[in-house]
C-alpha cells in the first residue's frame, strides 16, 4: 500500500517507484488522453464549420427543421438566416 492507501502494482514495486512517481506517471497518461480528445474534437469542429460554410441559408433552415422540427428551437440562428 502507498501513503494514502492506494494499491501499488507489482511492476511499480519492481521498478521501485514511489507513490508520487506513480501519480505523475498516471497524470501523464491522462493528460495525453485529454490532448488526444481535444485534437479529435478540434478536427470535428473544423469539419462541421466547413460543412456549414458550404450550406446556403435555406439549406441550413431545412437542416434545422429536420433536426428540431418545423420552426422549433434555434430562434437566434433562424432570425439571422431569415434576414
Amino acid at each position: 500500500m502507498g501513503k494514502h492507501g492506494e494499491k501499488i502494482s507489482k511492476e511499480h514495486k519492481a521498478a521501485h517507484l514511489t507513490t508520487e512517481q506513480i501519480r505523475k506517471k498516471k497524470n501523464t497518461r491522462t493528460k495525453s488522453r485529454n490532448l488526444m480528445r481535444q485534437e479529435e474534437m478540434a478536427e470535428k469542429v473544423k469539419e462541421m464549420r466547413e460543412a456549414r460554410g458550404k450550406r446556403t441559408a435555406a439549406q441550413q433552415l431545412d437542416l434545422l427543421d429536420a433536426k428540431l422540427g418545423k420552426g422549433v428551437g434555434a430562434k437566434k440562428e433562424r432570425a439571422r438566416l431569415c434576414v
